[in-house]
Protein backbone atom coordinates (compact mmCIF):
# COMPACT_ATOMS: atom_id res chain seq x y z
CA UNK A 1 0.00 0.00 0.00
CA UNK A 2 1.03 3.62 -0.43
CA UNK A 3 1.42 6.12 2.36
CA UNK A 4 -1.17 8.76 3.38
CA UNK A 5 -1.87 12.26 2.00
CA UNK A 6 1.71 13.50 2.53
CA UNK A 7 3.83 12.19 -0.36
CA UNK A 8 6.80 9.98 0.45
CA UNK A 9 10.11 9.88 -1.38
CA UNK A 10 12.72 7.14 -1.11
CA UNK A 11 16.28 8.38 -1.68
CA UNK A 12 19.18 6.09 -2.54
CA UNK A 13 22.46 6.29 -4.46
CA UNK A 14 25.55 4.32 -5.44
CA UNK A 15 28.17 6.65 -3.92
CA UNK A 16 27.28 5.69 -0.35
CA UNK A 17 25.21 7.20 2.43
CA UNK A 18 28.01 9.62 3.35
CA UNK A 19 28.49 10.88 -0.23
CA UNK A 20 28.42 14.63 -0.81
CA UNK A 21 25.40 14.52 -3.11
CA UNK A 22 22.87 12.80 -0.86
CA UNK A 23 22.35 15.32 1.98
CA UNK A 24 21.61 18.30 -0.34
CA UNK A 25 19.08 16.11 -2.16
CA UNK A 26 17.37 15.12 1.10
CA UNK A 27 17.18 18.77 2.15
CA UNK A 28 15.77 19.96 -1.18
CA UNK A 29 13.08 17.27 -1.16
CA UNK A 30 12.03 17.87 2.46
CA UNK A 31 9.64 20.63 1.41
CA UNK A 32 7.84 18.30 -0.99
CA UNK A 33 7.42 15.08 0.96
CA UNK A 34 8.49 12.87 3.83
CA UNK A 35 11.94 11.68 2.81
CA UNK A 36 13.36 8.24 3.64
CA UNK A 37 16.93 7.31 2.72
CA UNK A 38 18.28 3.80 2.21
CA UNK A 39 21.76 3.84 0.69
CA UNK A 40 24.93 1.71 0.59
CA UNK A 41 27.37 1.86 3.50
CA UNK A 42 30.21 2.56 1.07
CA UNK A 43 30.71 3.48 -2.55
CA UNK A 44 29.16 0.98 -4.96
CA UNK A 45 29.68 2.72 -8.29
CA UNK A 46 29.44 0.76 -11.54
CA UNK A 47 27.65 -2.16 -9.88
CA UNK A 48 24.89 -1.92 -12.46
CA UNK A 49 21.83 -4.03 -11.53
CA UNK A 50 23.68 -6.55 -9.37
CA UNK A 51 22.15 -7.95 -6.19
CA UNK A 52 23.67 -9.86 -3.27
CA UNK A 53 22.52 -13.48 -3.46
CA UNK A 54 25.21 -15.48 -1.65
CA UNK A 55 25.47 -13.68 1.68
CA UNK A 56 23.21 -11.93 4.19
CA UNK A 57 22.71 -8.22 3.57
CA UNK A 58 23.34 -6.24 6.75
CA UNK A 59 21.78 -2.84 7.44
CA UNK A 60 21.82 -0.33 10.29
CA UNK A 61 20.11 2.92 11.21
CA UNK A 62 22.05 6.02 10.16
CA UNK A 63 19.74 8.70 11.55
CA UNK A 64 16.05 9.54 11.47
CA UNK A 65 14.43 7.84 8.48
CA UNK A 66 17.91 6.84 7.24
CA UNK A 67 19.46 3.38 6.84
CA UNK A 68 22.87 2.24 5.60
CA UNK A 69 23.01 -1.08 3.76
CA UNK A 70 26.00 -3.37 3.28
CA UNK A 71 25.03 -4.10 -0.29
CA UNK A 72 24.48 -2.75 -3.78
CA UNK A 73 22.15 0.11 -4.76
CA UNK A 74 19.59 -2.39 -6.00
CA UNK A 75 19.86 -4.27 -2.68
CA UNK A 76 18.98 -0.98 -0.99
CA UNK A 77 15.81 -0.53 -3.04
CA UNK A 78 14.66 -4.11 -2.53
CA UNK A 79 15.36 -3.94 1.20
CA UNK A 80 13.61 -0.58 1.55
CA UNK A 81 10.45 -1.69 -0.22
CA UNK A 82 10.19 -5.19 1.24
CA UNK A 83 11.58 -4.70 4.75
CA UNK A 84 12.26 -1.19 5.97
CA UNK A 85 9.31 0.88 4.77
CA UNK A 86 5.74 -0.09 5.74
CA UNK A 87 4.42 1.48 2.54
CA UNK A 88 5.25 1.86 -1.14
CA UNK A 89 6.87 5.26 -1.68
CA UNK A 90 5.30 7.71 -4.11
CA UNK A 91 8.65 8.46 -5.73
CA UNK A 92 12.19 7.06 -5.73
CA UNK A 93 15.18 9.26 -6.51
CA UNK A 94 18.65 7.78 -6.93
CA UNK A 95 21.48 10.31 -6.60
CA UNK A 96 22.88 12.84 -6.74
CA UNK A 97 25.69 10.97 -8.47
CA UNK A 98 29.17 12.50 -8.65
CA UNK A 99 29.58 12.40 -12.43
CA UNK A 100 27.31 11.96 -15.40
CA UNK A 101 25.49 8.82 -16.49
CA UNK A 102 25.14 9.51 -20.19
CA UNK A 103 24.85 7.18 -23.15
CA UNK A 104 26.22 3.68 -22.62
CA UNK A 105 27.10 4.46 -18.99
CA UNK A 106 23.44 3.74 -18.26
CA UNK A 107 24.29 0.04 -18.52
CA UNK A 108 27.07 0.21 -15.91
CA UNK A 109 25.58 2.71 -13.49
CA UNK A 110 24.43 1.67 -10.03
CA UNK A 111 22.64 5.02 -9.79
CA UNK A 112 20.48 4.28 -12.81
CA UNK A 113 19.98 0.64 -11.82
CA UNK A 114 18.55 1.62 -8.43
CA UNK A 115 16.01 3.85 -10.15
CA UNK A 116 15.11 1.11 -12.62
CA UNK A 117 14.56 -1.28 -9.71
CA UNK A 118 12.06 1.19 -8.30
CA UNK A 119 10.23 1.22 -11.63
CA UNK A 120 10.15 -2.58 -11.61
CA UNK A 121 8.32 -2.33 -8.26
CA UNK A 122 5.73 0.06 -9.66
CA UNK A 123 7.26 3.19 -8.08
CA UNK A 124 7.79 6.35 -10.15
CA UNK A 125 11.59 6.62 -10.22
CA UNK A 126 14.38 8.79 -11.52
CA UNK A 127 18.16 8.81 -11.44
CA UNK A 128 19.94 12.14 -10.97
CA UNK A 129 23.59 12.71 -11.89
CA UNK A 130 25.76 15.82 -11.87
CA UNK A 131 28.24 16.05 -14.74
CA UNK A 132 31.07 17.70 -12.82
CA UNK A 133 33.53 18.77 -11.76
CA UNK A 134 32.77 21.30 -10.44
CA UNK A 135 30.06 19.72 -8.29
CA UNK A 136 27.42 22.23 -7.15
CA UNK A 137 25.19 19.73 -5.36
CA UNK A 138 22.90 22.42 -3.95
CA UNK A 139 22.06 23.60 -7.46
CA UNK A 140 21.62 20.02 -8.70
CA UNK A 141 19.35 19.26 -5.73
CA UNK A 142 17.14 22.22 -6.61
CA UNK A 143 16.79 20.87 -10.15
CA UNK A 144 15.98 17.41 -8.80
CA UNK A 145 13.33 18.84 -6.47
CA UNK A 146 11.75 20.76 -9.36
CA UNK A 147 11.50 17.58 -11.41
CA UNK A 148 10.30 15.59 -8.40
CA UNK A 149 7.42 18.01 -7.94
CA UNK A 150 6.43 17.49 -11.56
CA UNK A 151 6.54 13.71 -11.24
CA UNK A 152 4.52 13.72 -7.99
CA UNK A 153 1.86 15.87 -9.65
CA UNK A 154 1.69 14.20 -13.05
CA UNK A 155 3.07 10.65 -12.54
CA UNK A 156 5.26 8.82 -15.03
CA UNK A 157 4.04 6.47 -17.76
CA UNK A 158 4.12 2.84 -16.68
CA UNK A 159 7.51 1.17 -17.11
CA UNK A 160 9.44 4.43 -17.57
CA UNK A 161 12.46 5.58 -15.53
CA UNK A 162 13.78 9.12 -15.88
CA UNK A 163 17.53 9.46 -16.27
CA UNK A 164 18.47 13.04 -15.38
CA UNK A 165 21.90 14.50 -16.10
CA UNK A 166 22.73 18.02 -14.91
CA UNK A 167 25.62 19.92 -16.52
CA UNK A 168 28.37 21.29 -14.27
CA UNK A 169 27.53 24.80 -15.45
CA UNK A 170 23.78 24.84 -15.93
CA UNK A 171 22.51 27.50 -18.31
CA UNK A 172 18.93 27.14 -17.04
CA UNK A 173 17.34 24.93 -19.69
CA UNK A 174 15.79 21.49 -19.33
CA UNK A 175 15.65 19.32 -22.42
CA UNK A 176 13.91 16.01 -23.10
CA UNK A 177 16.54 13.83 -24.72
CA UNK A 178 17.38 10.40 -26.05
CA UNK A 179 20.03 8.07 -24.64
CA UNK A 180 23.24 8.97 -26.42
CA UNK A 181 25.78 6.85 -28.20
CA UNK A 182 29.56 6.66 -28.15
CA UNK A 183 32.29 5.07 -30.23
CA UNK A 184 35.18 3.00 -28.89
CA UNK A 185 38.77 3.12 -29.99
CA UNK A 186 40.11 0.13 -31.92
CA UNK A 187 40.28 -2.67 -29.29
CA UNK A 188 42.90 -4.62 -31.26
CA UNK A 189 45.73 -2.48 -29.90
CA UNK A 190 45.07 -3.87 -26.38
CA UNK A 191 45.28 -7.52 -27.44
CA UNK A 192 48.33 -9.63 -26.69
CA UNK A 193 51.74 -8.66 -25.38
CA UNK A 194 54.10 -10.00 -28.01
CA UNK A 195 54.70 -13.17 -25.98
CA UNK A 196 56.41 -11.29 -23.16
CA UNK A 197 55.92 -12.26 -19.52
CA UNK A 198 54.20 -9.48 -17.58
CA UNK A 199 54.20 -8.61 -13.90
CA UNK A 200 50.63 -8.06 -12.64
CA UNK A 201 52.00 -5.97 -9.75
CA UNK A 202 53.75 -3.53 -12.07
CA UNK A 203 51.75 -0.32 -12.39
CA UNK A 204 50.90 0.35 -15.99
CA UNK A 205 51.94 -3.10 -17.21
CA UNK A 206 49.70 -4.94 -19.71
CA UNK A 207 48.53 -7.08 -16.78
CA UNK A 208 47.55 -4.00 -14.79
CA UNK A 209 44.20 -3.78 -16.55
CA UNK A 210 41.90 -1.42 -14.70
CA UNK A 211 38.34 -1.09 -15.82
CA UNK A 212 37.90 2.55 -14.88
CA UNK A 213 37.12 3.24 -18.54
CA UNK A 214 35.67 -0.23 -19.12
CA UNK A 215 38.80 -1.25 -21.00
CA UNK A 216 38.50 1.34 -23.73
CA UNK A 217 38.38 5.04 -24.43
CA UNK A 218 34.84 6.00 -25.35
CA UNK A 219 34.27 8.99 -27.59
CA UNK A 220 30.80 10.54 -27.13
CA UNK A 221 28.87 11.12 -30.34
CA UNK A 222 27.14 14.50 -30.13
CA UNK A 223 23.99 13.52 -32.02
CA UNK A 224 20.91 15.75 -32.36
CA UNK A 225 18.46 15.15 -29.51
CA UNK A 226 20.93 13.09 -27.44
CA UNK A 227 21.71 13.46 -23.74
CA UNK A 228 25.32 14.26 -24.66
CA UNK A 229 24.20 17.18 -26.81
CA UNK A 230 21.86 18.54 -24.14
CA UNK A 231 24.57 18.56 -21.46
CA UNK A 232 27.13 20.03 -23.87
CA UNK A 233 24.66 22.86 -24.53
CA UNK A 234 24.35 23.53 -20.80
CA UNK A 235 20.88 21.99 -20.47
CA UNK A 236 19.62 19.39 -18.03
CA UNK A 237 19.10 16.17 -20.01
CA UNK A 238 15.94 14.27 -19.04
CA UNK A 239 15.88 10.87 -20.74
CA UNK A 240 12.94 8.45 -20.40
CA UNK A 241 14.27 4.88 -20.22
CA UNK A 242 11.88 2.00 -20.94
CA UNK A 243 11.80 -1.26 -18.99
CA UNK A 244 10.47 -3.07 -22.07
CA UNK A 245 13.50 -3.80 -24.23
CA UNK A 246 11.62 -5.70 -26.90
CA UNK A 247 12.25 -4.42 -30.42
CA UNK A 248 9.35 -4.98 -32.77
CA UNK A 249 11.39 -4.35 -35.93
CA UNK A 250 14.04 -6.85 -34.86
CA UNK A 251 11.39 -9.46 -34.04
CA UNK A 252 10.04 -9.22 -37.57
CA UNK A 253 13.48 -9.20 -39.18
CA UNK A 254 14.77 -12.23 -37.26
CA UNK A 255 11.51 -14.11 -37.64
CA UNK A 256 11.98 -13.95 -41.41
CA UNK A 257 14.93 -16.38 -41.22
CA UNK A 258 14.50 -18.02 -37.81
CA UNK A 259 10.91 -19.22 -38.01
CA UNK A 260 10.32 -21.86 -40.73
Amino acid sequence: MRAGPVPTILVTNDDGIHAAGIAPLEEALAGLADVYTVAPMCEMSATSHSISLRRPVRFEEAGQRRWAVDGTPVDCVILAIHRLLPFLPDLLISGINSGGNLGRNVYYSGTVAAAVEGTLHGVDSMAVSLCGPPFDFALAASVAARLAGGVLENRLPEGITLNVNIPARWAGGIRLSRMGRSAAEDPSRHRGNGGQVVDPAQLGSPADHRLTTHGAAWRPLILPGSDYQAVRDGCVAVTPLAIDRNDGNALESIAAWLVP
